[in-house]
């Protein structure tokens, strides 16, 4: 098996191609995005061969006015709701529908941060899942700076071999951590739950990482393994593999 072909995605840090990007800049033009960089996404994107499915994203389906709508049921729903609160947005203009939860909200020294979730679903089913840490600056919403903008491709080199190592071991419950003496990034990875069911055996992984300064991003994702021998990201339509 490939180490390469190992590939984990961090929800809102995920890694995107230019179209792609691009089109997350139109639909969540109400934030700050320089927390994507591009650069890192499209350097990373290089090693996914496993996940050119992105290239079909759901969020190619937005037109300018769904982005419009969407934006301001964003915005409403970080100004009003309450933590783990669950609101459902759908398009006018098609069959594009979504969901936001406001997992938590906690406090910086100069803002209010909230961690939200949002599943997004096309007229196929097909649905994505992402998450940002949003903070409230200057009287607007904009997504937090994530570690993942400070590492580097060694770092997510030693990401994916400790991510393979973890998955086809046989532990569960004991958690990996790995540290780069070149860049000071480091991360954690721990199995916490296995399955077998139609995808085949899959595994459940809590990930996180930390850069240099101390910043740190946190997700349990699942991974599947495939017939040729290789692992890939299952997303679930629900919100268990995004505490």
């Amino acid at each position: 098996m490939m180490i390469d072909k190992l590939v984990f995605i961090f929800a809102a840090n995920s890694f995107y191609t230019e179209t792609l990007m691009k089109k997350i800049v139109a639909l969540l033009g109400m934030f700050s995005l320089a927390v994507l960089s591009t650069n890192i996404l499209l350097s990373t994107y290089s090693h996914a061969s496993n996940f050119r499915f992105l290239n079909n994203s759901v969020l190619t389906r937005f037109t300018a006015a769904e982005s419009q709508d969407f934006r301001a049921f964003v915005a409403s729903t970080l100004d009003k709701a309450k933590d783990h609160q669950v609101l459902s947005w759908a398009s006018k203009h098609s069959k594009l529908r979504g969901r936001l939860k406001v997992d938590f909200s906690y406090e910086t020294d100069t803002a209010l941060c909230r961690r939200s979730l949002f599943i997004i679903q096309d007229d196929k089913g097909q649905a994505e899942r992402f998450q940002f840490e949003i903070c409230k600056q200057g009287g607007e919403w904009s997504i937090q700076d994530t570690p993942a903008r400070n590492f580097q491709e060694s770092d997510w080199d030693i990401q994916r071999k400790h991510g393979l190592q973890v998955l086809e071991s046989s532990q569960q419950g004991v958690p990996l951590s790995w540290h780069n003496p070149k860049t000071g990034n480091s991360g954690v990875i721990t199995s916490t739950a296995t399955e077998n069911d139609k995808h085949g055996q899959c595994r459940q992984l809590a990930i996180s990482i930390f850069d240099k300064n101390g910043q740190s991003s946190n997700g349990v994702y699942w991974m599947c393994l495939q017939g040729d021998g290789n692992w890939q990201r299952d997303v679930r339509d629900n919100w268990d593999d995004a505490q």
